[in-house]
């Protein structure tokens, strides 16, 4: 059998491993069950998928032992030294889900209630849910009336904070992941992911 095939294959399970991270971002699974299911590609998926593409791709059995070994070391090294952390994967699977949100329109909304903050006009609001980073130093919460019609009742909360040396305006859809709007730029990384101009999903702190 042709090799390049067979490493294409392989690659079924580092894109089985990777997948887990990317589901927990979509929120589609819980962050136990894909470190479960991580723990499950590693451990059970790898070997298996290299065990039956030895038996596949040939009948001998000491070239399916050779097979079988360079296929699993191939796959472990992919995961441990090519793909990026699982966190990083997390926050693609992140910004894929907060890709719904109109970027363009909340940064027009992180403008202007940065601005009526600034101004002394904001409307605040002293919510009773209980507050995460980076809320809990947020300078105000902004009542839900400040935000456009269209924008209203589809996040936890609203705040403006500190974001090194200027102001940041945070939407936060569920406990320490939402989407920031800042001058700033940010890089993509395990907390960060672009979404527009000015505009980035954030996953703030991690349990």
């Amino acid at each position: 059998m042709r090799r390049r095939p067979l490493l294409l294959l392989a690659l079924l399970g580092p894109g089985g491993f990777a997948a887990s991270s990317y589901l927990d971002g979509l929120g589609l699974i819980s962050q136990m069950w894909a470190f479960m299911l991580s723990l499950g590609w590693l451990f059970c998926g790898i070997p298996a998928l290299s065990a039956m593409l030895a038996l596949l791709y040939s009948k001998s059995w000491g070239q399916r032992m050779l097979i079988f070994s360079g296929l699993l070391f191939f796959q472990v090294g992919i995961v441990f030294f090519v793909l990026p952390p699982g966190a990083y994967i997390e926050m693609v699977g992140i910004s894929h889900r907060l890709g719904r949100y109109p970027a363009r329109q909340l940064g027009s909304c992180a403008q202007t209630l940065m601005q009526r903050y600034n101004e002394g006009a904001l409307a605040t609001n002293s919510t009773s849910l209980q507050l995460y980073p980076p809320f809990r130093n947020c300078a105000a919460i902004a009542a839900e009336s400040e935000l456009p019609s269209e924008l209203r009742g589809r996040f936890r909360c609203v705040g403006i904070g500190a974001s090194y040396d200027d102001l940041a305006v945070y939407f936060e859809v569920e406990p320490q992941i939402g989407i920031v709007c800042t001058k700033r730029s940010i890089k993509n990384d395990a907390f960060h992911r672009r979404l527009g101009d000015g505009v980035y999903a954030y996953h703030y702190q991690r349990p």
